[in-house]
């Protein structure tokens, strides 16, 4: 990762980690959304939108191999301002999980996305998905 690459991966946790903090309880999606850390992600534009697609990744792993979700895949409403895409049939509205997918089988059709957009992360590397799990189980005990 170059230091550019890293500077904006910092930026965008910081925005994760504080929009997780302030909308732990919301059950408005529209209030979420309103939040000034989800406008600073959307802000940060089409080069976060990797970022977004590893939380999915973070979300369906860890929904499939832990005992508690990590990952944010309310983030989706990220991706759908920054990518104007909406990959999802309509009948799993709400259900997270085909939610989530759904944006990382998008992921990886690069013909149908922008190309500054064509990444195909499984994560940056494995380590980081890996430390980044552990620490966001400890923090949550």
């Amino acid at each position: 990762m170059s230091p550019e690459e890293l500077k904006l991966y910092l930026e965008f946790n910081h925005h994760r980690e504080q929009l997780e903090k302030e909308t732990a309880f919301l059950s408005s999606s529209t209030k979420m959304v309103e939040n000034e850390h989800h406008k600073a992600i959307v802000d940060m534009g089409i080069a976060v939108v990797p970022f977004l697609i590893d939380e999915m990744k973070l979300f369906l792993f860890s929904s499939q191999n832990l005992y508690r979700q990590v990952g944010n895949p309310h983030l989706c409403s990220a991706l759908r301002m920054i990518t104007g895409e909406w990959p999802i049939d309509k009948k799993y509205a709400g259900n997270m999980t085909k939610i989530a997918d759904g944006w990382v089988v998008w992921s990886k059709k690069d013909e149908e996305k922008p190309e500054e957009c064509s990444h195909d992360r499984v994560y940056h590397n494995s380590d980081l998905i890996a430390k980044d799990i552990v620490k966001r189980i400890s923090e949550k005990k």
